[in-house]
């Protein structure tokens, strides 16, 4: 009862309808039900996030963390007044950390400071300045370093926020047009012409969204010390084949954050591409030190060893990604690989199969595995795994062209050369199709067949010394 009285006390001070009192109650327990769930779904465990994702949350210090906290409430207010400064990560040394009152950036923290207490000083008395304020203040709420985050700024908490900031704006300019009617026309334009380079702002960064590219290039411009910028550049770059380029921006984001362990097994990984696989070994032990509980790593690690023969300590690295990744099919079928190279098919087999059996659609696993079928002359084991592996990949142009030369080898021609054909269908730039094709015509002695398939092979890649050989039998 005291309880209940205290509650009607309190909504008749704020002179609250007692439906809106409801409501705002049944919003509190809706809320604490939610949070209630989301920290049981996390086992009541807080996440575990690195220094780079948030120096600030990270800081011991009292004078560092408070002004470093501050600063960033103004930065992200001055983003949302005048949003050139974006960027898709701002984590990874992006703003350094305000560590005292002598920093040049504690100006824009007491500006802030005085702006936003104005605004709020001034909002007090007014319900509709108060929602304004609401809206820019609560949304952001989650953001503002009461609980440890793994982000430094997020631009889309902002959202709402910028809402209740054109709310409170509006609401200004009418304050403005009641004080000063005469100027009600210049007022207009000034919110006319903001609207307009705010709308050009948005599209101007939604374009910058539209590739790759273009959003960490724009990212580059506003946070220079970013390491991340730098390494999702070289990353792009590697997949571009730009190699100069991603070494340049790997070396760059390494150089930012000397123990960035996934820009610096990128880049053992790179050196692995170009052959030189010494440097490569050690920019992934260097990764695999900084960062033990690394199963991508590590399997490069593997890789590399196998690549310099060095067949004990790469199984022994696959077995530590395997260690930390129990469901590795690309580390299972990189151990298959290295069974081949010590000339052990029998495990090879084993483990191309493990890796199909946690992912059917291994393209790479099952080619290997109708391959050391083929090797072995088990032809009518080939065409049963080929059946079964194209359920799974069924527009895989290696299974056809490889069950293609199975039913060749079996004298079935017809179903021979209509695989092939499929497979050329699908990969129309692949000359060992047309070059296998041709041997199919020149064994069935559709010599004129034959000959053209040759020149076709030939076209696409003139250097195929044995279709040339095959070519110059047929025209003696």
């Amino acid at each position: 009862t005291n309880l209940m009285d205290k509650v009607r006390d309190f909504r008749i001070r704020l002179n609250f309808p007692e439906h809106v009192l409801a409501r705002i109650i049944i919003l509190i327990i809706f809320c604490l039900t939610l949070c209630f769930f989301r920290l049981w779904i996390m086992d009541f465990q807080s996440p575990t996030f690195k220094i780079m994702d948030n120096p600030v949350a990270a800081s011991d210090k009292i004078l560092t963390k408070s002004l470093s906290q501050v600063y960033l409430y103004a930065l992200n207010y001055w983003i949302m007044l005048c949003p050139d400064w974006l960027s898709f990560d701002w984590a990874l040394g992006s703003i350094s950390l305000v560590e005292s009152f002598l920093d040049i950036r504690c100006a824009s923290i007491v500006i802030f400071s005085v702006f936003f207490t104005g605004i709020i000083w001034m909002s007090i008395t007014s319900r509709e300045q108060l929602m304004a304020l609401s809206l820019i203040v609560v949304p952001f709420l989650p953001a503002c370093g009461i609980i440890k985050l793994g982000f430094v700024i997020a631009e889309r908490v902002l959202y709402i926020s910028s809402i209740g900031h054109c709310f409170l704006v509006i609401l200004g300019a009418q304050k403005l047009f009641h004080r000063f009617p005469q100027a009600k026309k210049v007022i207009c334009a000034a919110l006319i012409f903001s609207g307009v380079i705010f709308v050009a702002r948005t599209r101007a960064r939604a374009h910058e969204w539209t590739t790759e590219e273009l959003l960490f290039q724009s990212a580059l411009r506003v946070c220079p010390n970013n390491a991340k910028v730098h390494y999702n550049i070289a990353r792009l770059a590697t997949d571009r084949g730009e190699n100069g380029k991603a070494f340049k921006y790997y070396h760059q984001a390494i150089e930012l954050f000397p123990e960035y362990e996934s820009a610096i097994m990128n880049l053992g990984n790179l050196y692995r591409e170009i052959g030189e696989f010494q440097k490569a070994e050690t920019f992934l032990l260097r990764s695999i030190e900084l960062l033990e509980e690394f199963p991508a790593a590590w399997m490069n690690l593997g890789i590399v060893q196998a690549a310099l023969k060095k067949y004990p300590q790469s199984l022994n690295s696959y077995q530590m990604a395997l260690k930390y990744r129990k469901n590795y099919p690309m580390c299972l079928y990189n151990i298959g690989n290295l069974f081949i190279e010590m000339q052990n098919n029998t495990m090879a087999h084993h483990f191309w199969s493990e890796a199909i059996a946690l992912n059917p659609r291994h393209e790479k696993a099952w080619a290997n595995i109708l391959a050391l079928l083929d090797n072995e002359g088990k032809t009518d084991e080939v065409i049963k795994m080929s059946e079964i592996a194209l359920q799974h990949i069924p527009n895989d142009p290696a299974i056809f062209f490889t069950r293609a030369n199975a039913f060749g080898k079996l004298g079935d021609f017809e179903e021979s050369e209509r695989l092939f054909l499929h497979a050329i269908d699908l990969r129309p730039n692949y000359a060992m199709y047309y070059a296998n094709l041709g041997v199919l015509y020149h064994r069935w002695r559709k010599h004129k067949d034959a000959a053209k398939f040759y020149q076709k092979a030939l076209e696409v890649d003139p250097n195929l010394r044995s279709v040339r050989e095959n070519l110059s039998k047929l025209t003696k």
